[in-house]
């Protein structure tokens, strides 16, 4: 919204997908809110938006597009919807405030990137069937202590977890430990 220094946002029901580096560098909002219309968030749309704490994705929103939410910083809160089904490369990366993220049974691709560091987050839930753990996923997520690799996962990128300094338990698949 030009002009205006709205601190909590609402996507109008009109809006069917927020376009490329819409809202990017946004000093103002500290919330926003999906409306059930939405079904895709672009690449960098929200990209530095430096306030922003927290996101209600809605129940429609498929994609989650490439640097979507990059480096905002006061990034707290995450509510995925089961509806979300990719997020796209580095998509939070940098949100040094993000503490936990569950991700939706719903999702079926995680990008490069998508966490890397994410220094505060501390615990990640993956739905079972995830397959791949993309390169630098969760590059230098410094404080992440606990990780459950889904036993469907056959493959783990490059960097994955490198700087992870903090893992205390990390639960690993049987046959990824017989290639050990």
């Amino acid at each position: 919204p030009e002009g205006r220094k709205i601190s909590e946002y609402k996507i109008p029901d009109s809006v069917m997908y927020v376009d490329e580096a819409c809202f990017s560098n946004n000093i103002y909002f500290s919330s926003v809110q999906f409306r059930s219309n939405v079904k895709t968030i672009r690449e960098r749309a929200f990209e530095c938006c430096y306030n922003l704490k927290s996101i209600d994705l809605g129940g429609n929103i498929k994609n989650i597009g490439d640097s979507a939410f990059a480096m905002c910083r006061s990034l707290e809160n995450i509510r995925f919807e089961e509806s979300v089904l990719n997020i796209g490369n580095n998509a939070f990366g940098g949100c040094s405030s993000i503490t936990s993220v569950m991700l939706p049974y719903s999702i079926k691709s995680i990008g490069e990137s998508a966490f890397s560091r994410c220094e505060n987050l501390k615990k990640i839930c993956m739905p079972s069937w995830i397959s791949e753990i993309r390169i630098k996923t969760f590059y230098k997520c410094t404080s992440l202590e606990f990780v459950n690799i889904p036993s469907r996962v056959r493959n783990i990128g490059a960097l994955a977890f490198a700087y992870c300094t903090s893992i205390e338990k990390m639960i690993i698949p049987a046959w990824l430990v017989k290639e050990m």
